[in-house]
């Protein structure tokens, strides 16, 4: 054997040796991250795109496997949470299914209940701040008996099912809301011929003395405080 043979392959099998332990070096810190995460949790997500309100079994999922720390309590663990449920928004193939967009097939029969969609124009103005699963609530601006224009309540506590978002986020273009189908003609039939609509997001969150003075308003009524400001200045 030449010797320059004998260098090269006393030099490739150093090289082997040195990509082997480099190899165990990098698996072993994985494991180390991986720990120091608590372990690998898998969770479901789509298998396939699953249509709306369309019944999942367990050819349409499959499972991921994320970091411990990161599951949530909306992420799906365990398939029996999926079985005789269907999504109130379609997914598409490797979307994470959430608890909260989960419903079951029966319930879904027994409400009759129809997705509405509400597409935002110059006379129906959509909350930018929606997104699905939120609660909203519809006024409309018509003329009553060719009166004046008024804006009245029509509907409250709407469940939003979807949102489609507007070029380059801009504002959503169209919500669908979840209604029973009773109720779906009326809502198209104000949204059609009413002046103006607004489909405005409901605040889970109740007012404070502080927000509520950012805003310019007062927990205080106006006569209690027209008698607080006459007392100070009786003082």
């Amino acid at each position: 054997m030449l010797p320059s043979e004998r260098r090269a392959r006393i030099l490739l099998l150093l090289s082997l040796v040195l990509a082997g332990f480099a190899a165990l070096r990098v698996y072993q810190q994985m494991q180390d991250v991986t720990e120091q995460l608590g372990g690998l949790v898998p969770i479901y997500v789509a298998a396939t795109d699953i249509a709306a309100r369309e019944p999942i079994t367990k050819t349409m999922v499959m499972t991921i496997s994320i970091p411990k720390r990161y599951v949530r309590e909306e992420h799906v663990t365990d398939l029996s949470e999926l079985e005789g449920n269907t999504s109130l928004i379609p997914l598409r193939k490797g979307e994470w299914i959430s608890k909260s967009m989960l419903k079951p097939a029966s319930f879904l029969d027994n409400a009759r209940l129809r997705l509405v969609p509400v597409d935002a124009s110059e006379k129906v103005y959509i909350d930018p701040y929606l997104k699905p699963f939120d609660r909203a609530d519809l006024l409309i601006s018509r003329k009553v008996d060719g009166g004046s224009p008024q804006t009245v309540i029509f509907r409250t506590d709407l469940e939003v099912a979807d949102v489609t978002e507007g070029p380059e986020n801009k504002p959503a273009k169209r919500v669908y809301i979840s209604v029973p189908l009773e109720l779906a003609p009326e809502i198209l039939h104000v949204l059609h011929y009413s002046d103006y609509a607004y489909l405005l997001k409901a605040s889970s969150l109740k007012p404070t003395a502080e927000t509520l003075k950012t805003r310019g308003t007062s927990l205080v009524p106006p006569g209690d405080e027209r008698e607080k400001q006459g007392d100070e200045k009786q003082e």
